[in-house]
């Protein structure tokens, strides 16, 4: 039996079908020119672009970081510049409340000074008025006393009635009259009972007789047509 009637049979499989059709023998076909240069060329030409991408991606970023922190920068400051001048805007405005506050007020003190000055300025005034007033009444008061008891007071009856040119002459003299006489006399002009003076000096003497006697009506001699006699006199009418 030969070697080839000893080996065995199978059948054909998928394996064996490829090994027909494929080439055969140990050694590859030698590879072309191309094949052999195309990676190195892939690797010449891809490596500095990829590296130059990355460093423009990392150029990019950088870059947009930077910008990002230049904006944060930027609105941080604008905060705090829009802070400070909403702080200083309310600093001054509130400087000038207080401001207005103490210009009101020293103004109101000045206006209660001036009017506490004015009315203290009225009342010293009235006042020494007054004052004037009560020394020229004491003055005038003085002075009548003293004509009291240097002048002479005339009481005359115009009437028919007895009697009542004494009965006033002694109300006078119980006033503090030191001079007066009563006698009967002619009412000339006159048509009530009228105290009569001569010269403006004894005006206020004649006054001070009707005020005694509750006379209203007084006169110079030359208006009633009669004599006063040295200074002032009484004419009972009626």
């Amino acid at each position: 039996m030969s070697n080839k009637d000893n080996v065995e049979t199978y059948p054909l499989d998928e394996f064996d079908r490829q090994a027909r059709t494929a080439p055969c023998g140990v050694h590859r076909r030698p590879a072309r020119r191309w094949q052999v240069l195309l990676p190195i060329l892939i690797v010449l030409v891809l490596g500095p672009l990829l590296a130059w991408g990355a460093v423009e991606l990392l150029g990019q970023n950088e870059s947009s970081t930077n910008n990002s922190a230049s904006s944060q920068t930027t609105s941080s400051t604008n905060k705090s510049a829009d802070s400070n001048a909403t702080s200083s805007t309310a600093d001054d405005k509130s400087k000038q409340e207080e401001k207005a506050k103490q210009d009101a007020e020293a103004k109101a003190k000045q206006e209660a000074e001036e009017k506490a000055k004015q009315e203290a300025a009225e009342k010293a005034q009235k006042e020494a008025e007054a004052k004037a007033e009560q020394e020229r009444q004491q003055q005038a008061r003085q002075q009548i006393n003293n004509l009291k008891q240097t002048a002479q007071v005339m009481v005359y009856n115009t009437t028919r009635e007895n009697g009542k040119a004494g009965s006033e002459a002694k109300k006078l003299t119980n006033d503090g009259f030191a001079n007066v006489k009563a006698d009967n006399g002619q009412p000339g002009n006159l048509t009530t009972t009228t105290v009569v003076y001569t010269g403006e000096q004894n005006k206020a003497l004649a006054e001070e007789v009707a005020r005694v006697l509750g006379i209203n009506s007084v006169q110079t001699a030359a208006q009633a047509g009669v004599s006063a006699g040295q200074s002032v006199a009484v004419y009972i009418v009626g």
